[in-house]
C-alpha cells in the first residue's frame, strides 16, 4: 500500500497544499527547468512554456485543464491511487488523463516510484497540448478498451516505453527525451541522457512488449521514435499487430520469459 494519500477537493473543488508541499513543487520545477536544454525535445519545451505553470505553488488541476481544453481538448482527471487497466485505457480513449493529486516528499525528490502531481502536470501536461502526442495517447486508450488482461498488460508496456520513458530523434539527428517519467525526475533525466548507463533502441512495439521493466527502478532501455510527429501515425491496427506478434512469440519460447504479460 502506498504511503502517499490523495488530496481530497473541498466543496469548491480546491485541493489544499501546505507551504512545505508548495516548496517541493518549486524546487522540482526549478531543478527540472535547468535540465531540459539539450535533453528534452523542443516540442516539450515549447508546450511547457505555453502551459505556464506557477513557480511558487502546486497548481490546481482546473487551472491546467483550462489551458489543455483550449489546445487539445484533453483533461486531467483526479484519481485516488493507481487505476485498473480497464479504467486507464477507457479514460485515455476519452481524452481524460488520470492524475494523482499528492506531491512527493523531499526523501523522494529525485525519483519517486509512483506518479505524483508533479509527474502528471509537468511530465504529461505539456505534451497533452501537442496534437501528435495527444493523438497517440488517445490511440493507446482506444486500442486497450475491452481487450484481454494479457493484451492490456502488453499495451501498458508500450505506454511505458513511449509516453513514460520515450525518446525521439530531433531534426538534427540528436536524441531527445519526451517521456513523462524521465522528464519529471531529476535522477532519471540524468540517467537517460548520460549515454552510458542506459541502452537506446529503435522504436519497436514487439520489442517493447518483450522487454521487462519496473516502474520503481531507473529505466534500462529507451526506445527512440523517428520524431514526435511519428507517434501520430501509429494506428490501433499497428499497435494490436505488434502486441499480437509479441504474445505469439512469447508463447513459442515459453510464457515464463515474458514478464510484462
Amino acid at each position: 500500500m502506498s504511503a502517499y494519500q490523495s488530496k481530497v477537493a473541498d466543496s469548491d473543488g480546491w485541493r489544499h497544499y501546505s507551504a512545505a508541499e508548495d516548496e517541493i513543487w518549486s524546487t522540482l520545477l526549478e531543478t527540472q527547468l535547468a535540465m531540459l536544454a539539450g535533453r528534452a525535445c523542443d516540442e516539450f519545451i515549447h508546450c511547457l512554456t505555453a502551459l505556464d505553470l506557477p513557480p511558487e505553488r502546486v497548481p490546481q488541476l482546473a487551472e491546467v485543464n483550462e489551458k489543455l481544453a483550449a489546445e487539445s481538448g484533453w483533461q486531467l482527471t483526479a484519481v485516488d491511487g493507481m487505476t485498473s487497466f480497464d479504467d486507464f485505457f477507457t479514460m485515455l480513449g476519452d481524452c481524460c488523463f488520470p492524475a494523482a493529486t499528492f506531491i512527493r516528499t523531499r526523501e523522494d525528490l529525485e525519483f519517486v516510484s509512483q506518479p505524483d502531481i508533479f509527474h502528471e502536470v509537468f511530465g504529461h501536461g505539456p505534451l497533452l497540448m501537442h496534437p501528435s502526442y495527444a493523438a497517440f495517447s488517445q490511440t493507446i486508450g482506444k486500442t486497450g478498451v475491452g481487450q484481454t488482461a494479457a493484451f492490456q498488460k502488453a499495451l501498458a508496456a508500450v505506454y511505458w516505453y513511449t509516453c513514460e520513458t520515450g525518446a525521439l530523434q530531433d531534426a538534427s539527428g540528436q536524441n531527445r527525451l519526451y517521456g513523462a517519467s524521465t522528464i519529471s525526475s531529476p535522477k532519471e533525466i540524468l540517467h537517460a541522457s548520460s549515454g552510458q548507463q542506459a541502452e537506446l533502441r529503435p522504436f519497436s512495439i514487439p520489442d517493447m512488449v518483450l522487454n521487462s521493466y519496473r516502474i520503481d527502478e531507473l529505466t534500462k532501455t529507451y526506445y527512440q521514435a523517428p520524431s514526435l510527429a511519428y507517434l501520430a501515425t501509429v494506428s490501433q491496427l499497428e499497435l494490436a499487430s505488434g502486441i499480437d506478434e509479441a504474445l505469439s512469440s512469447a508463447k513459442k519460447v515459453g510464457s515464463s520469459l515474458l514478464e510484462n504479460v
